[in-house]
């Protein structure tokens, strides 16, 4: 479930990093 996890938070941080450009 971890990975999980942190896939879902990195996919979030590139999301707000294209917004945020």
């Amino acid at each position: 479930p971890v990975l999980l996890f942190v896939v879902c938070f990195l996919r979030n941080a590139r999301a707000v990093l294209l917004i945020a450009q």
